[in-house]
């Protein structure tokens, strides 16, 4: 991938940020596949991402504490929760009726 090889060629990136920045773009670049494959599977894909991000922030220099960074990750998790819970349908019991 280019967003891997150009930042270390281009800057004086230290080999802890470039592996921070190589981590993330792999990770945005798996919750895409994941998105493009099957977007079932794809609710880990995009906490990993954003927690590849979110470190990537904290790695160039963005100041949050445990706390905040808890309820970024918190935030995104009940966003992905909210929306897989729109996508899903229970199954019907066997046989097809309901007992009570």
């Amino acid at each position: 991938m280019a967003a891997q090889l150009v930042p270390p060629m281009v800057t004086a990136l230290s080999p802890d940020r470039a592996g921070v920045i190589n981590a993330a773009v792999v990770a945005v670049a798996g919750a895409v596949t994941a998105w493009l494959v099957h977007s079932a599977k794809l609710a880990p894909a995009v906490l990993g991402a954003a927690s590849a991000l979110l470190a990537l922030g904290l790695a160039l220099g963005l100041h949050l504490d445990a706390g905040a960074q808890a309820e970024i990750m918190a935030g995104v998790a009940a966003a992905v929760a909210a929306y897989v819970r729109t996508q899903v349908t229970a199954q019907p019991p066997v046989g097809g009726v309901l007992r009570e």
